[in-house]
């Protein structure tokens, strides 16, 4: 008798333990209600055959990713915005809902298209799951994602987790960036892409707070790729932090064959001092034209100490 009561209270404090521990998911939290957002497919439905689209509301940039999940291809069409996008309710409380959002493109089924932004931003997406290949792109492949802005992101994964994109392989990131917090329980976690597999990114930055446990970056997680991964005129700022060993200002992990050049991080707000990966500067000689060599000021970059908290911006964004 005794022994059965002892059991039963091993177990009953277990469970109580196991409760009190686990990380609640948005739907579990009273405090976090999520907003639903009705995945409106029929602009591309009704015109399949079109090489463009342009889309102007949360509705149908959610729906994207749902026909891309629904195996519709992607390859050879251009998706555009139209407008500003957000993901943020009009009531904007501390307990204002949250649309948790889904990744466009898997390991399965992968985004090939040609996303353009047009200097456009979205902004509040909020991704919470224990999967991997996260971010507002989960995986593109050979595919190309320009001249796009995503503020407020939330995007709490497991590996390969990056706030524009959580995998890219042999794909071109051109003139985006990103600002909000990035996690991941594991490895490949960067403010702009998790893990970048042979793909180009140039003109971009993130400030995005990056956490994780091992392969953490300001920027990018890893670059692997020999003769084509490249990462150019390229930038962070948000802290970085990792519960292991491998992280950078910049990038966490790059490969012998990937090349990053002409590319620098903000020592002071990243927390790290890195070198190779990336060039460490102050935050005064980031906000200093003069130490972006080879960069665009005349038609792809601007800098102005009362724009972006002064560190250099995208003309793109000027709309």
């Amino acid at each position: 008798m005794k022994k059965l009561l002892l059991f039963s209270v091993v177990v009953t404090f277990c469970a109580f333990f196991v409760a009190c521990s686990r990380k609640e998911k948005p739907e579990d939290d009273p405090n976090n209600p999520l907003w639903k957002i009705i995945p409106d497919t029929v602009w591309y439905k009704k015109n399949q055959s079109a090489d463009s689209f342009t889309i102007t509301t949360a509705e149908e940039l959610a729906g994207l990713a749902v026909l891309v999940e629904d195996s519709y291809s992607m390859l050879g069409k251009t998706i555009k915005l139209g407008a500003n996008i957000s993901f943020v309710p009009k009531s904007r409380s501390a307990q204002a809902p949250k649309h948790l959002w889904q990744a466009i493109g898997s390991y399965q089924k992968p985004f090939k298209g040609t996303f353009d932004g047009d200097g456009f931003v979205i902004s509040g997406i909020y991704l919470y799951t224990t999967g991997e290949h996260q971010g507002f792109f989960g995986w593109i492949d050979e595919a190309i994602v320009k001249n796009l802005g995503l503020s407020g992101l939330y995007v709490d994964a497991h590996s390969k987790v990056g706030g524009l994109v959580g995998c890219s392989r042999l794909s071109g990131i051109y003139n985006c960036y990103t600002s909000g917090e990035i996690k991941g329980a594991s490895q490949w976690v960067g403010g702009l892409v998790g893990y970048n597999d042979g793909g180009w990114i140039e003109n971009s930055y993130s400030k995005c707070k990056v956490s994780g446990e091992d392969f953490v970056g300001g920027l990018v997680g890893c670059s692997v790729g020999e003769q084509f991964a490249k990462i150019t005129n390229s930038y962070s700022t948000g802290a970085v932090s990792v519960k292991k060993s491998i992280v950078g200002g910049f990038a966490g992990q790059n490969t012998a064959g990937s090349k990053i050049k002409d590319c620098y991080y903000d020592k002071e707000t990243s927390n790290q001092a890195d070198t190779s990966k990336g060039d460490a500067r102050t935050t005064s000689q980031m906000k200093q034209r003069g130490n972006y060599v080879n960069w665009d000021f005349a038609d792809v970059w601007k800098i102005d100490n009362s724009k972006n908290g002064g560190y250099p911006y995208l003309q793109i964004g000027e709309k």
